[in-house]
């Protein structure tokens, strides 16, 4: 029956030092998500916010754009599709559409801007959901949307866009005479159809602007962020602490199934408790290595189709690359407390098991004579385990 407990102990510590394996890169990622000073160091390079832009002017302007209008202004927006912008400026020539948003959006302000998101995120997931009322300045973004940038950003659309075709140059003449069609994204040639194409996307940009509060607003109003949907992550982030508990608890308890079916001693819990947390401080580490083996990996093979899924990959390897940095501290740590206590422990077993075997058990008669460990075996006074202990 011994034999057949030990045998079941061996399949239990295959299986809690996985698990022991994951509860550490749990807490070590789930700490690092959670800590601002993560996605600060990920976006430290401020060239990164430049890069930023071509994909934050259309996201304002589809902020601004879902906002409540008239009739005329809602004909007016939908003269212009942002789909055809990115299909035929940002995408094609891509220089040009950085040097349009730095026109409309300073990297200064989206720099500014990212910094106050990161402080109201995690006062929401601190239980801060005031932090929803700070309050957001768009009153630059305005101001360039409805002046004079906004004409220098629209002759540099219409410069780097392609030419337009007979049938998009019809389509043009038809929106002059009156029409409601979409405006084809391209560089007429005629002057006549060139100015409408021109007033046409200075009026969109001014409307934009338009629709942007005058004054100061709230981050929650202007990206119509409900508390209810605040309250959701801040009860996401306290039920992963909760998990994160539970998948140190589980190993813990099959430990203890382990201690209860194979060990019989103090050198017996010694030497299982401190097997497994050894082995578990050696798995810690080849995980660490091996995520930075798959982070290269995905690196060299994601080969992107556009400029989007380039800017999506830098910043993805940003934040990827801070959190790996952030959390190779607390796995090392996790690592060297597993083989620092795996140490102790077998030490211990160690330590333990040498008195037995260099003194063991006196046994003196009534005449005071020392019986032998020897005669004691010999005489079954005495029993020995297979280990060794009494």
């Amino acid at each position: 029956m011994k034999w057949v407990g030990r045998t079941l102990a061996v399949f239990l510590v295959m299986g809690i030092v996985p698990l022991f394996v994951v509860a550490a890169c749990n807490f070590a990622f789930a700490q690092t998500m959670i800590n601002p000073e993560t996605y600060r160091t990920a976006f430290a390079n401020p060239d990164i916010f430049n890069d930023l832009l071509p994909v934050t002017l259309p996201a304002i302007i589809d902020a601004a754009a879902t906002q409540d209008s008239d009739t005329a202004t809602q004909g007016a927006l939908a003269q212009i599709s942002l789909g055809a912008i990115g299909e035929r400026v940002a995408r094609e020539n891509r220089e040009a559409w950085q040097e349009i948003t730095n026109l409309l959006i300073p990297p200064e302000w989206l720099e500014n801007q990212f910094n106050q998101v990161i402080d109201i995120l995690f006062g929401v997931i601190e239980g801060d959901f005031a932090a929803l009322e700070t309050s957001m300045d768009l009153t630059e973004i305005r101001s360039r949307l409805t002046g004079d940038a906004a004409k220098q950003a629209t002759t540099l659309l219409l410069e780097a866009a392609p030419a337009c075709t007979r049938t998009e140059t019809d389509i043009i003449r038809t929106i002059a005479s009156g029409g409601d069609d979409v405006l084809p994204i391209c560089k007429s040639e005629d002057e006549t159809l060139y100015a409408t194409s021109y007033n046409i996307l200075v009026n969109w940009l001014n409307i934009i602007g338009a629709k942007l509060p005058a004054g100061d607003t709230t981050f929650a109003d202007f990206w119509q962020i409900s508390r209810d949907n605040a309250r959701a992550l801040n009860l996401f982030v306290q039920l992963n602490f909760q998990f994160i508990s539970l998948t140190y608890l589980c190993p813990l308890g099959l430990l203890s199934l382990v201690v209860f079916l194979a060990v019989r001693s103090l050198k017996g819990f010694g030497a299982w408790a401190g097997v497994t947390a050894l082995i578990t401080g050696i798995g810690v580490l080849l995980m660490l290595l091996l995520l930075r083996v798959v982070f290269a990996s995905f690196w060299i093979d994601a080969m992107p189709a556009n400029e989007l899924e380039v800017l999506m990959r830098q910043v993805f390897s940003s934040i990827l690359l801070s959190v790996l940095a952030q959390s190779s501290a607390a796995l090392l740590l996790q690592s060297a407390l597993f083989i620092g206590l795996g140490f102790v422990l077998l030490v211990t077993a160690w330590l333990v098991r040498m008195p037995h075997r260099a003194a063991g058990t006196v046994l003196i008669t009534e005449d005071g004579q020392i019986i032998s460990t020897a005669s004691q075996q010999r005489s079954k006074t005495l029993r020995l385990d297979d280990d060794g202990e009494f």
